[in-house]
C-alpha cells in the first residue's frame, strides 16, 4: 500500500460495507485528490469525505484522501482535485505555497455558501469545472454567486448545481428500537461557540446567555422525566465538543456526570445512525448531527449559529437561533413539534439511490473533463 492509499480513513472502509458492488467503467488511471477538514476528528467531515470517495469509486476513479495539507509531492500525482466540506470558503486553502493549482482541474462538492469568501476560493470558484453546493434558498444562492462572480467571470459560466449534502447518499443503519417512545434526548453541542479570552465581548455574552437558558430548559425536561445525553461529534487535541457539554452541564441543577456520553459519534454512517436511533429526540448544534438524525428518522431540533444550519434543505423538524435563544421558546418548539409522532417519510437518500445517481452523473462529467485534459 502506497503513502496516498494509507491516508484512507477507517470510516471509508466501514462505509463500503453498506454498498453493493457496482459495475463501473475503469478510470483508475485518474487519481483525484479530496481536500477538506479531514483527519481532524470531525465526524461530519469524515463522513463527507467517505461520500465523495465512494462516489469516485463508483465512477471508476481513484480517490486520494489528503489528510492535512496538500503538498507538491501529492499534487504531482493528481489528475484533479475535489474540495469539500462546510465552513471552508471563508478561510484559505490548506495548500503548500509551492503547489500550483492554476492548471489543475478543480471541483467543489457539498460546500456551504459562505457570506464571506476568502480570495483563494473566490479565485478557484470562478475556474472550477464543477460546483455542487448544499441546497439553500435560491435568493441566497444568487447572492453568493454574484459575490464570487463580480471579480471574475459572469455567473452564467459557472457550473453550479444544488443538491442535498452528499452524506445523505451514505447507507443508514437499522433502528435499534422499533418505536423509541421513551423520554430520551441526544444533544450534539458545538465547542466552536466557546469563546477564548481574546474573543470579542459579545461572543462571551452570547455563550453565557445560551448556557443559562439552555441549562434551565434541560432542567425542566429532566424534572419531567426526560433522560439527557450529550455526545461529541468532533474531538481532537484542540477541539472537542465535550468541552461545551461540560460547560452546559455545570450550569444545570439536575446534572449528573453520566449525562455526558463516553462514546463519540461514529465516523461510519451506519454506526452513527444506529447510535442516534436509540433516542426519541435530537437537539443539534452540529450540521451533520441534524443530517444524521434525519437519516435515522429521529426528530431533530437545530440550534443554529451559522447559515448552513438555518438554511439547508431538507430542514430539521424545529429550528431556533443561537443568538437570542430562550428556554421558553425552546420548550414551545420542543413540545409543539418534536413530540409529534415519529417521522414517517422516505429517507432523503431514497431507497433507489436517486441522490447518489445525481452526484455520480456530475462527477462522471468532471472525470470526462479530466480525461480530455490528460
Amino acid at each position: 500500500m502506497d503513502d496516498h492509499q494509507s491516508l484512507m480513513t477507517e470510516g471509508l472502509k466501514l462505509s463500503v460495507k453498506g454498498w453493493q458492488s457496482h459495475t463501473v467503467k475503469e478510470r483508475h488511471c485518474l487519481s483525484v485528490g479530496i481536500l477538506g477538514w479531514i483527519g481532524r476528528g470531525n465526524a461530519g467531515d469524515q463522513l463527507l469525505m467517505t461520500g465523495i470517495s465512494l462516489a469516485l469509486h463508483r465512477c471508476g476513479a481513484k480517490p486520494i484522501v489528503i489528510s492535512g495539507r496538500l503538498t507538491k509531492s501529492i499534487a504531482n500525482d493528481l489528475h484533479g482535485l475535489i474540495i469539500g466540506g462546510g465552513s471552508l470558503l471563508d478561510g484559505p486553502l490548506d495548500v503548500d505555497p509551492d503547489v500550483d493549482l492554476n492548471s489543475m482541474p478543480i471541483a467543489y462538492i457539498s460546500v456551504g455558501l459562505e457570506t464571506s469568501i476568502h480570495p483563494d476560493h473566490k479565485k478557484f470558484l470562478t475556474q472550477a469545472y464543477l460546483v455542487i453546493h448544499r441546497t439553500f434558498s435560491k435568493s441566497r444562492e444568487l447572492v453568493v454567486q454574484a459575490e464570487v462572480g463580480k471579480d471574475g467571470r459572469s455567473i452564467e459560466t459557472f457550473r453550479w448545481h444544488a443538491l442535498p449534502d452528499i452524506v445523505y447518499t451514505l447507507p443508514a443503519g437499522e433502528r435499534q428500537q422499533s418505536n423509541p417512545t421513551w423520554p430520551s434526548i441526544l444533544i450534539f453541542p458545538n465547542m466552536e461557540l466557546i469563546p477564548s479570552w481574546n474573543d470579542p465581548h459579545w461572543k462571551h455574552v452570547a455563550w453565557d446567555r445560551f448556557k443559562d437558558e439552555f441549562a434551565q430548559a434541560l432542567d425542566i425536561l429532566v424534572s419531567k422525566g426526560w433522560q439527557i445525553t450529550f455526545m461529541s461529534s468532533c474531538h481532537n487535541p484542540k477541539q472537542d465538543d465535550m468541552w461545551a457539554s461540560v460547560e452546559i452541564l455545570t450550569r444545570m441543577t439536575k446534572r449528573k456526570s453520566e449525562m455526558i456520553s463516553t462514546q463519540y459519534l461514529s465516523h461510519d454512517s451506519m454506526e452513527a445512525t444506529s447510535q442516534i436511533s436509540n433516542f426519541r429526540v435530537v437537539i443539534s448544534q452540529r450540521f451533520h448531527g441534524a443530517i444524521l438524525a434525519r437519516m435515522a428518522n429521529v426528530p431533530c431540533m437545530s440550534i443554529w449559529h451559522h447559515n448552513k444550519l438555518r438554511d439547508h434543505w431538507p430542514a430539521p423538524v424545529a429550528s431556533l437561533p443561537y443568538h437570542g435563544f430562550t428556554k421558553d421558546q425552546m420548550l414551545v418548539e420542543f413540545h409543539g413539534k418534536l413530540l409529534a409522532p415519529l417521522l414517517d417519510q422516505t429517507p432523503v437518500g431514497l431507497v433507489d439511490n436517486t441522490l447518489a445517481k445525481a452526484y455520480d452523473s456530475h462527477i462522471k462529467s468532471f472525470l470526462s473533463l479530466l480525461e480530455i485534459c490528460e
